[in-house]
C-alpha cells in the first residue's frame, strides 16, 4: 500500500539498506538484476520509495576524476511511498541496463548513494 507523503520524510530515521546484484560482470546494455532491501531499524514508521521509483546511479572512478550516469523513469500518478514499520523489511527485485561505461562501475540507488556495489562492465 503506497501513499502520498511529504518527500522530505522519505528515508528519514534509522534504517539499513542492502544492495546486491545477480552477477559480478555484464556487457554494456545487458539487463542486470538488483536486490534492494530496506530495513527499518528505528522506532517509528520509515517511508521508502515504491519499487518503480527506485532509480539506479552509476559511477566510474578514474585517475582524472569520475564519470556518472543515472537511470530514470516517470510516475504518472505522482510520487508515492511505502510505509515500513519498526523492525520490518521490504525487498525489491529490479533490473537495469548496464551503463555504457567499461571497467569497474559502482552501482547505487539515487535515494541513498552511501551504499553501492561494484559491477565490471565489458
Amino acid at each position: 500500500m503506497s501513499q502520498a507523503v511529504d518527500p522530505s520524510k522519505v528515508l528519514r530515521g534509522p534504517y539499513e539498506l542492502r544492495l546486491s546484484l545477480d552477477r559480478p560482470t555484464a556487457y554494456r546494455g545487458e539487463l542486470v538484476y538488483a536486490s534492494i532491501e530496506f530495513e527499518n531499524t528505528g522506532s517509528e514508521t520509515l517511508w521508502i520509495p515504491r519499487r518503480r521509483e527506485v532509480f539506479f546511479g552509476f559511477e566510474k572512478k578514474t585517475a582524472f576524476g569520475s564519470s556518472s550516469s543515472e537511470s530514470w523513469a516517470s510516475s504518472c500518478d505522482g510520487l508515492k511511498f511505502v510505509p515500513v514499520k519498526p523492525g520490518k523489511k521490504v525487498r525489491y527485485e529490479k533490473g537495469f541496463a548496464a551503463p555504457d561505461m567499461v571497467g569497474e562501475v559502482s552501482v547505487f540507488i539515487t535515494a541513498d548513494r552511501k551504499v553501492s556495489t561494484p559491477v565490471v562492465i565489458k
